[in-house]
This record gives C-alpha cells, sequence and structure tokens, in this order.
C-alpha cells in the first residue's frame, strides 16, 4: 500500500505542500546542502530505517530522515528483491552497530536490503578520487625525488665534487673502477 508523506517547504516567499508517495520497501533518498545523498528503506508506520554513525541501524521518524521533505524514491540498478522483502532485510538489520563512512554507509546499506549487494556510488567515487591523487602523489614524489637527485648530482659536480674526483685514481693506472684515495 501506498503512503503519502507531506512536508511543508517555504520558498521565495510562497508555502508549498510537497506530497511523496512512497511504498514500504522503497529505497528513498535526498540530497542535502553539500551534495551528499541519504539513504533509507521506507516502512509501513511512515518512517525509514537506516544506518546512522554512532547509532547503528535505526528506525527514524522520516522528519528527522529528511528534515526538509525532499527526499524521493529511487530506483536502483540491480534490485533482486521484492519491497516487502526489502523491508524484511531491514528489519532484519536492526540494532546492527556496523557503519563505515566509506566501507558501510546508508547507501551500502539500503542497497544491500534490495539487491543484496552492498555498492555506494558516492563512496566508490571518494575512493576513486583518493586513489588517483595517490597515483598523482606517488608520481609527483617519484619526478621529485629524480629531480632533486639530479639536482644533486650536478650541485656537487660542479661545487667542488671535482675535486673529490682529482684526489682518486685508478690503482693500476688504468680507467677502470678500483680507485685508491691519496
Amino acid at each position: 500500500m501506498a503512503r503519502q508523506l507531506s512536508a511543508d517547504t517555504h520558498i521565495g516567499g510562497f508555502d508549498q505542500m510537497r506530497v511523496m508517495t512512497y511504498r514500504p520497501g522503497d529505497v528513498l533518498r535526498w540530497t542535502d546542502r553539500l551534495g551528499f545523498d541519504h539513504d533509507a528503506i521506507a516502512d509501513e508506520a511512515g518512517g525509514v530505517i537506516r544506518p546512522v554513525y554512532g547509532r547503528g541501524v535505526i528506525h527514524q521518524p522520516m522528519t528527522e530522515f529528511d528534515p526538509e521533505g525532499r527526499a524521493a524514491a529511487v530506483l536502483l540498478p540491480g534490485r533482486r528483491f521484492d519491497h516487502r522483502e526489502t523491508l524484511t532485510r531491514a528489519q532484519q538489520r536492526l540494532g546492527d552497530g556496523r557503519y563505515n563512512l566509506l566501507l558501510a554507509n546508508c547507501q551500502h546499506f539500503a542497497s544491500w536490503c534490495a539487491s543484496g549487494e552492498e555498492t555506494s556510488h558516492q563512496a566508490e567515487t571518494v575512493l576513486a578520487v583518493a586513489a588517483v591523487a595517490a597515483g598523482v602523489a606517488s608520481i609527483v614524489k617519484l619526478s621529485t625525488v629524480v629531480g632533486v637527485a639530479i639536482v644533486a648530482g650536478a650541485a656537487v659536480s660542479y661545487l667542488g665534487g671535482n675535486a673529490v674526483f682529482r684526489r682518486l685514481r685508478p690503482v693500476d693506472g688504468s680507467a677502470g673502477a678500483v680507485v685508491r684515495s691519496d
């Protein structure tokens, strides 16, 4: 059975009523002002089930989950479970204390409830950017080390290294690698 949730909003001097229709077992998502998505599973009581940092998987009133009334039901690619099974899976995780921003967040939870796969497009994006940044940093670091070695070698050679090398001569008088110092 579909439920309707209304949220009063005040936009540009006009009061506006937004009505959202959803079914228990829907994956609901809203995006905060910083651009982060928040996912949850709609329940039969007009609330949601979702993980919260420091509290684990909890039941939460819709007004706490989405205080601005911007949530919408989303279709997850690869959804394997119907709405009833999705909600049952969410309810079975109530009290689960597992939460990690990059490895077990609200998107991982909602995705697992609906598809059996823990995925988060936001976490994947953050991890991909971090991997690229680490790669760039290692290239910059390597090029910096190589550059410093070249400059240091040139400086030693130019600023007196020649005197050191002039004092070294081959043991047998040849141009061999075995040297002795005077």
